[in-house]
């Protein structure tokens, strides 16, 4: 069974440029729709308030080191 709709001309060039070069706009939406989101909410609490700040405070540094090693043009290892 096929159906009409109808989108805007923004939502067809956002769907366009998503679209593999062999893969209808059918196949998109449906792989689209299918693409499982994640509710963040479910993580609320999982870390005490020290161990979120030691998280940030790691990831603060690994930013910190990224960046340092880009702007002297170096390969980035994040291990």
């Amino acid at each position: 069974m096929v159906k009409t709709i109808t989108v805007t001309n923004e939502a067809y060039e956002a769907l366009r440029k998503m679209k593999e070069s062999d893969e209808s706009f059918s196949k998109l939406i449906v792989r689209v729709a299918r693409t499982k989101k994640t509710d963040l909410r479910k993580f609320l609490g999982i870390l005490s308030e020290r161990e979120a700040d030691e998280a940030m405070e790691r990831v603060r540094k690994i930013r910190k080191k990224t960046s340092e090693e880009i702007e002297r043009g170096r390969n980035v290892r994040l291990g």
